[in-house]
């Protein structure tokens, strides 16, 4: 769990940059850099909470990730799209 967060914190903040400029073609401004983490440290405990579970029912590690991975990445997108950088 620990590496886990530490992993979150140095991806996202490479996300951030990458999303805003190549994915949703957006300026940096603070609204969306706030919005961005906010949403993100969200996903954190989903992705935490999820691993938890999935580990205590006995899931294989490698399985128990990839689940759980594929879960925040579709929350993270759907939440850039339809919160962060949606079209005014």
């Amino acid at each position: 769990m620990i590496a886990n967060t530490i992993a979150f914190f140095w991806l996202y903040k490479f996300a951030y940059m990458t999303n805003t400029k190549f994915v949703f073609k957006a300026k940096f401004t603070k609204k969306n850099f706030l919005k961005f983490w906010g949403m993100r440290i969200g996903t954190i405990f989903i992705d935490n909470g999820g691993m938890w579970i999935l580990l205590a029912v006995s899931t294989h590690k490698l399985v128990a990730k990839c689940a759980v991975n594929t879960i925040v990445i579709i929350l993270n997108y759907l939440f850039s799209k339809f919160f962060i950088y949606k079209k005014e």
